[in-house]
């Protein structure tokens, strides 16, 4: 053990005294310290105002186009879009996150409808037109059409008061008002649609229909409750807020939690279109869909447990420093990249320089050697690892506070929500973004002692980490499922326990009919690590030395 010990300790003088080694670890650092912050300023959208000024312009080119060509239903169509501009740019909406965003749609479509009913009250509205007449104006007559003109244009001025007010409760109680008006419409349509079933018993298509228009109402009702909750609990559109972020969040998953499932002939046409995996059955996308709606349930219930006792979810924020910190988890290729070149080099090195000889006629034997080598890669890439970890608690608790760390990690877990000590989250998770780190420097050292080259001990193990997401989509793309049993989706573990982890496996499952496993993946790619280990001290102790 003393052996191995002092050869640790010579392997550790021997690379620090690099400089070259020294810079990159400095570099490395120094990102880590600047990613809080760099997160944290980059969430949500841009300034789009360049882009608003050249949609003016495009607009009023369009204006003149049809001023030129005499079509009023054109002319009538930018008018509006045009006017919708001018709002958006009086409001400086220049971030296409805007809550206002929405809004702004929302009245240049009203202000076209309302265009649309006032040319057809006149009878000037042709059968092919920009303009497109609002349902509730199918088989009225010329009056009637003035009258609804009247109303949709009540309601765009509403809007315009709403959107001019600046208060971001106004807009809340707009929208849940178009909410509960959404409801009302979705009872009808269930009470129409059980009605018909019930008058029809032995028609499957009308019962199919009553029951997905009972899920819309069930649906409806849900996201009805979001937007009381925000007027209730005066929750603005901050995009700092994560009870803002909460909600809109589990509106998204209502879509999934409420989804109604295709028929069998529905989804064999989705799956001759591409839109599911050719290898699913319809029994697979029933478990598949029925798995998504628990999934977004009890995601719901993490984020109203955490709206309820003021407790910010995890990845709902990048102000919380938590959040900041847990990217720990998406830069795990900058320690791989250091792995690699301490693994590719260290063996081929010796072997090229020819100190290799001098080393092996010491009293030591080869495994002890290979075992020194191979222990003082591992413990540079940790050590630099949890360096880069704590590097990134201190930014962000410089930058965002550090009181953020004592809220606890919401998670769903045996039929409860359940909380976890932040430390306690966070270390096993970074444990196990650490494997796909030790995968990539244990293969660069099994190459470092089988080909004796450094570059290609270290340029192999850097493609491979550089490039799997794209073997991986190409895979999926080609039909070879198979994929999901090899190291290729494997390779960054970190992603598997980062924030966009659940989507991801949501849109496999969705799109390909299986998931990635992280205890597989784990179990694999330690595995391969001991493979990687063994061939390398094989190839290290039978080979002779010849320079």
């Amino acid at each position: 053990m003393k052996k191995i010990t002092a050869l640790v300790r010579n392997e550790f003088i021997k690379e620090f005294s690099k400089k070259s080694l020294l810079v990159i670890l400095a570099l490395v650092l120094a990102l880590a310290a600047a990613f809080p912050f760099l997160s944290s300023h980059s969430w949500g959208g841009g300034d789009n105002s360049e882009y608003l000024e050249r949609q003016l312009s495009w607009n009023e080119e369009s204006i003149d186009t049809a001023k030129k060509t005499g079509d009023k239903a054109m002319l009538a169509y930018f008018e509006a879009e045009r006017d919708a501009l001018l709002i958006q740019k009086e409001l400086e909406v220049v971030n296409y996150s805007d809550y206002r965003m929405d809004l702004i749609n929302q009245y240049s479509a009203l202000l076209q409808s309302q265009k649309a009913v006032e040319m057809a009250s006149q009878g000037s509205l042709g059968g092919d037109s920009y303009l497109q007449l609002p349902p509730e104006a199918a088989g009225l007559n010329k009056e009637e059409l003035k009258a609804l003109a009247g109303q949709i244009g009540a309601k765009v001025e509403r809007l315009l008061a709403v959107l001019r007010s600046g208060d971001p409760m106004q807009v809340a109680n707009y929208h849940l008002e178009a909410q509960q008006a959404a409801l009302q419409d979705n009872l009808n349509q269930q009470k129409t649609a059980e009605a018909a079933a019930k008058a029809n018993p032995k028609d499957e298509s009308l019962a199919r229909e009553a029951e997905v228009a009972k899920k819309a109402a069930e649906m409806q009702r849900a996201r009805v409750a979001l937007y009381q909750y925000r007027v209730d609990h005066k929750i603005g559109y901050d995009e700092d807020d994560y009870r803002s972020a909460s909600l809109q969040q589990m509106e998204q998953n209502l879509a999934l939690q409420y989804e109604s499932p295709l028929e069998e002939q529905q989804f064999l046409s989705a799956q001759k279109g591409g839109q599911f995996a050719a290898n699913m059955s319809y029994k697979q996308y029933l478990e598949n869909t029925e798995k998504a709606a628990q999934e977004a349930a009890e995601e719901n219930q993490v984020l109203q447990y955490g709206l309820d006792n003021g407790t910010p979810p995890l990845y709902q924020s990048q102000k919380d420093p938590r959040t900041a910190a847990m990217n720990i988890l998406n830069l795990g290729m900058l320690v791989s990249i250091v792995a690699v070149i301490l693994g590719g080099s260290s063996i081929a090195r010796d072997f090229s320089s020819g100190s290799i000889r001098l080393l092996l006629t010491r009293p030591v034997r080869r495994w002890k050697v290979y075992l020194g080598k191979y222990l003082t890669m591992v413990l540079v890439s940790a050590g630099l690892y949890l360096a880069m970890f704590l590097t990134m608690v201190l930014s962000a608790g410089l930058q965002l506070g550090f009181g953020g760390f004592a809220s606890p990690v919401l998670a769903f877990a045996g039929g409860r929500v359940v909380s976890y000590n932040f430390w306690a989250y966070c270390l096993p998770r970074m444990a196990y973004a650490f494997i796909g780190i030790l995968f990539t420097g244990s293969l660069a050292f099994c190459l470092s002692a089988l080909t004796r080259n450094t570059a290609v001990s270290v340029a192999l193990p850097i493609a491979a980490n550089m490039g799997y997401a794209l073997v991986f989509q190409l895979c999926l793309a080609l039909r070879l499922y198979f994929v999901r049993f090899t190291p290729v989706p494997y390779m960054d573990m970190g992603s598997l326990m980062g924030p966009n982890a659940a989507y991801q496996n949501k849109m496999l499952l969705q799109n390909y009919g299986f998931q990635l496993d992280p205890l597989y993946g784990g179990i694999m790619m330690m595995a391969f690590v001991a493979l990687f280990y063994l061939l390398g001290l094989w190839s290290f102790a039978k080979r002779d030395v010849t320079n």
